[in-house]
């Protein structure tokens, strides 16, 4: 995903899910070379309920990215296509 991309998937996800609210969002370039990663990814660490968790991942579903759940963070990312 590209830059604003991701601004406007984080602005839709703050938007759309109110349980969100109070977490910490970083917005991170992949600068791996060999990553799966294809541009930018978001991370978010915090307490999430479990609506919080099922939107997420249904949002990744709907998006077609890739989703990363532990229990008190979450990564969503885009993975890079096969050359």
């Amino acid at each position: 995903m590209n830059l604003n991309e991701v601004v406007d998937l984080l602005k839709e996800m703050v938007d759309s899910c109110s349980d969100l609210n109070g977490g910490d969002f970083l917005i991170a370039p992949s600068k791996v070379a060999q990553s799966r990663v294809e541009g930018y990814e978001i991370h978010m660490t915090g307490k999430f309920s479990e609506s919080a968790k099922r939107y997420l991942n249904d949002l990744a579903i709907k998006k077609k990215l890739a989703i990363i759940q532990h229990p008190e963070s979450v990564m969503i990312y885009q993975v890079r296509s096969k050359p």
